[in-house]
């Protein structure tokens, strides 16, 4: 799967590049520990690194919710997500592991605007933006009057999309 290996290599360059923001230290205490061969985190580094504070904790169970998303509880983890996204503000993280997680299951939709929101959030993280990059851009549809959905877009932006290639 070529997503996942767009995730081992972002979670790899963010692992030697983030730095707590502030209060925020368990979570990337954390990500240091991340295991980007198998995407996971083991259960025991969550009792090695208590959070901070709320917010801290908040972000501490982006980690327990990712874990879900690999252990194949994608649709759970990823409502988890949704929630501590909206819990935890302005914060990018959220976000960025909501993106991958939407990209792993398929929804380039959803991984796409979550990542963008992450990028707005926090525009100095290069990895985010070098994930967007290899998401690619998405085109208009053919007839803007017409939903994105619409049979009748959707069989020429394919139609386009083979034109162009």
């Amino acid at each position: 799967m070529q997503e996942r290996a767009w995730v081992k290599d972002f979670f790899t360059r963010w692992k030697r590049k983030a730095r707590p923001i502030g209060g925020d230290r368990a979570f990337y205490a954390i990500l240091h520990q991340f295991h980007p061969e198998t995407l996971n985190v083991s259960p025991l580094v969550f009792e090695q690194f208590p959070p901070e504070n709320d917010n801290d904790a908040a972000l501490a169970d982006l980690w327990r919710a990712w874990n879900e998303v690999m252990m194949g509880n994608s649709n759970d983890g990823r409502n988890k997500l949704k929630r501590i996204a909206k819990t935890v503000g302005k914060r990018h993280e959220p976000f960025v592991f909501l993106g991958i997680a939407s990209l792993l299951k398929g929804d380039r939709k959803l991984a796409h605007q979550a990542l963008t929101r992450a990028s707005k959030l926090y525009p100095d993280d290069e990895q985010v933006k070098l994930l967007i990059s290899r998401l690619g851009y998405r085109r208009p549809p053919v007839l803007p009057f017409l939903d994105r959905t619409n049979a009748l877009n959707v069989a020429l932006g394919k139609l386009r999309a083979r034109l162009t290639n």
